[in-house]
């Protein structure tokens, strides 16, 4: 009888699964304790034998069958109960159950409701999932759900502050400064080419009607100005003023030298001095130019300056103003009809020599000792120029050492001066 039962078990685990054997289980249970305690009970009736061959013959069908007959609903009569009110049986039960499955294949809670008095139908494997197996998930603590929140928050709290303090990425930002470097660019490029530099030496006039010099300045650029004698050693400014958006700078006090510095692109004005010794001012006109620009300027006051140095030879020296030719080959530019280049040997490259209208024109940082000279000027560097008549050999002195130059005629430049 026993060995009948359990067969009935593995029948019952085929159709409702791993749940379905809990509950068989639990019903066998109670089955085997009530046998035990019936053994002297009465044969079993006919209807119970009946019951009993259908369990075997259904056993022995295939599980397919067995399977198809359930899915299709067919099931079985129960049998008439007895005269002394038992539990029902295992197959009874497990009939009614299978008749309650949907055609999914999952139990109803209304099938695992539906039995005798005595099933417990919330029993541990009643509540298993369909599919036989338990969902092995792991149950969180309230401590571990709580660390869990805390850090979602402050993960949150991070995104959130690191996007609004910090919202660009660091292409972008690379990017924007490129922008920003272009537009700067674009804004402080002057749409003017630079002007053209210029070192130039002039000469200046003390007469009240001769007109003031010119100095051109430019933006982004500094002219150096040098006041010196007439020959050529530097004469102290006293004091001066100005007026016009410009810099002024005197590097020391008593100094020949100014730094001028135009403040704005089209600013103008003047400048007025007074040198030591001097009486009369000596007054500029400044002004800011874009095509060119004086860089270095030399001004040549017409005077001999507290610190001029007298030539050694006595000669005529000329105080006039203007001598175009003189500055001309004082700057190096000898260009011009009716002007012959002069070879120059036994000296250094920086002495050279030209004659034009049968005067001599000596270009040289040295000291001319012989012959003498008709007139001379010299620059802030110590660059002079002696004009003379023409003569194959000329001495000069270098600190002390007197050296000898030989002169001989070169061809005629045509270019127009």
């Amino acid at each position: 009888m026993c060995m009948k039962k359990f067969f009935t078990v593995l029948i019952g685990a085929s159709i409702l699964g791993f749940g379905g054997i809990v509950l068989s289980l639990d019903s066998f249970a109670q089955s085997a304790g009530q046998s035990a305690d019936t053994q002297s009970a009465p044969a079993p009736s006919q209807a119970e034998l009946a019951g009993e061959a259908d369990v075997q013959t259904l056993f022995q069908e295939d599980a397919p069958s067995k399977s198809t007959d359930s899915a299709a609903g067919e099931a079985k009569p129960a049998p008439a109960p007895s005269a002394q009110e038992e539990p029902p049986s295992l197959s009874d039960y497990l009939n009614k159950a299978a008749s309650k499955v949907g055609a999914s294949g999952e139990a109803t809670p209304e099938a695992l409701s539906t039995g005798a008095a005595g099933v417990n139908t919330s029993s541990p494997g009643l509540n298993l999932p369909a599919g036989g197996a338990a969902a092995d998930e792991p149950v969180e603590s309230p401590e571990m759900l709580k660390a869990k929140a805390e850090m979602d928050l402050r993960k949150d709290a991070f995104n959130t502050t690191t996007n609004q303090l910090m919202p660009l990425k660091p292409a972008e930002i690379r990017r924007i400064l490129e922008l920003y470097d272009e537009t700067t660019q674009a804004a402080e490029t002057s749409i003017y080419p630079m002007p053209e530099p210029e070192s130039a030496f002039q000469a200046t006039s003390l007469d009240p009607g001769a007109k003031p010099l010119v100095i051109k300045t430019a933006v982004g650029n500094v002219t150096t100005l040098s006041i010196v004698d007439i020959t050529g050693q530097p004469w102290p400014i006293q004091d001066l003023t100005w007026a016009g958006d410009f810099q002024i700078e005197q590097p020391d006090k008593g100094s020949h030298m100014l730094r001028i510095t135009p403040n704005s692109k089209f600013a103008t004005g003047n400048v007025s001095m007074r040198l030591l010794g001097l009486n009369p001012p000596v007054i500029f006109t400044l002004s800011t130019e874009r095509k060119s620009v004086h860089v270095r300027l030399d001004v040549q006051v017409p005077e001999i300056g507290p610190n001029g140095v007298l030539p050694p030879v006595e000669t005529p020296v000329s105080t006039k103003a203007g001598d175009d030719f003189m500055t001309a080959v004082l700057m190096g530019v000898t260009k011009g009809t009716g002007v012959a280049a002069l070879n120059v040997e036994g000296i250094d490259g920086r002495t050279s020599a030209v004659i034009k209208d049968g005067m001599m024109y000596i270009r040289t940082p040295y000291t001319m000792l012989s012959p003498a000279w008709v007139q001379s000027i010299q620059s802030g560097d110590g660059t002079k120029v002696y004009a003379l008549n023409f003569t194959p050999v000329i001495l000069l002195s270098d600190k002390g050492k007197m050296v000898r130059a030989y002169l001989s005629h070169k061809e005629i430049a045509d270019e127009q001066y």
